[in-house]
């Protein structure tokens, strides 16, 4: 039996993209022999890109998976590799697998989610023969595709939501009597700081305007971003509100621009309301060196 194994010895690596799996099993065998074989299978996700669900207004993405099969046994033929995704399947034949890394080469691209925090579930099979035997691997995982909980300029315009329907709902709901004050006051007013750390038990979090006016906690970008997206969805267009990222010597701090008109450009605190708002803007603000500008539409590198 161990002479058996060592001669006809057939291990595939599955090589696909993020979360590492290991030591499943390969079933080999023929008329007269069962044998069991290790095989190390390892895969990761791409993002190939992110944009807007129309509907919903929030994030969703292109996924893609790509995968290489290793043979580093004898050669093979037929070999036949299905990979599956959550119901959705691709299917890869090769008449001959030779020795080596050019063995099975695809990439599978996932569909636009319009969810990003769920989880999804991947298997894959894969049968092939030698000149004795039947070669059969299975394995199966999950993962979930993960939105940047942080400043990446490839995304952060996504952070801004003025077509979502719960924030247009909440927009509606809030007194306009003082104009683009009214907005500030409601968020500063309803909204109480918390760090990330409390709440999402990580250094970093950014929110979702959907997720503040939820949880009804965020630290300063979560407010900056709320706010922007209810001016958006208000009066204000792409040329006239901004979130602010800037930084101090040994801090960094978020807070929102507004174009008020004949007042010019104003940068206000999210954090306070009523005239606080603009002598915190006037006063505490200017002590930040600018690093970026965004919305919905931009997102500007500012230093």
């Amino acid at each position: 039996m161990n002479d058996f194994k060592k001669s006809y010895s057939f291990i595939l690596i599955i090589t696909l993209l993020f979360t590492v799996q290991s030591v499943n099993i390969i079933k080999t065998f023929n008329t007269v022999t069962f044998l069991e074989y290790s095989i190390d299978i390892s895969h990761y996700i791409t993002y190939t890109s992110w944009g807007r669900n129309p509907e919903t207004d929030l994030p969703r993405c292109y996924s893609g998976i790509n995968f290489t099969v290793f043979n580093r046994g004898l050669e093979a033929t037929n070999a036949h590799l299905t990979v599956i995704v959550d119901e959705s399947s691709v299917i890869v034949d090769k008449e001959r697998l030779k020795y080596g890394l050019n063995a099975i080469t695809g990439c599978y691209i996932i569909d636009e989610y319009e969810d990003f925090d769920i989880y999804h579930s991947l298997s894959y099979y894969i049968t092939a023969k030698t000149e004795t035997v039947f070669v059969y691997g299975h394995s199966e995982s999950t993962w979930k595709t993960i939105f940047p909980r942080w400043l990446d300029e490839k995304v952060a315009s996504l952070y801004i939501t003025p077509n979502n329907p719960e924030i247009k709902e909440l927009e509606k709901s809030i007194s306009k009597l003082l104009g683009w004050l009214s907005l500030c006051n409601w968020v500063a007013n309803n909204i109480r700081y918390a760090y990330d750390s409390d709440v999402h038990g990580v250094s970093e979090y950014w929110q979702l305007p959907i997720e503040t006016n939820s949880l009804r906690t965020g630290d300063c970008e979560d407010y900056a971003i709320l706010l922007c997206s209810l001016y958006r969805v208000s009066m204000y267009n792409e040329n006239d509100v901004f979130v602010v990222v800037g930084y101090t010597a040994d801090s960094g701090h978020a807070w929102v621009k507004i174009n008020l008109g004949l007042l010019g450009w104003v940068n206000i605190e999210p954090q306070r309301g009523g005239i606080l708002a603009i002598i915190e803007g006037i006063i505490d603000l200017s002590t930040y060196s600018t690093a970026y500008e965004f919305n919905d539409v931009y997102f500007k590198v500012l230093k």
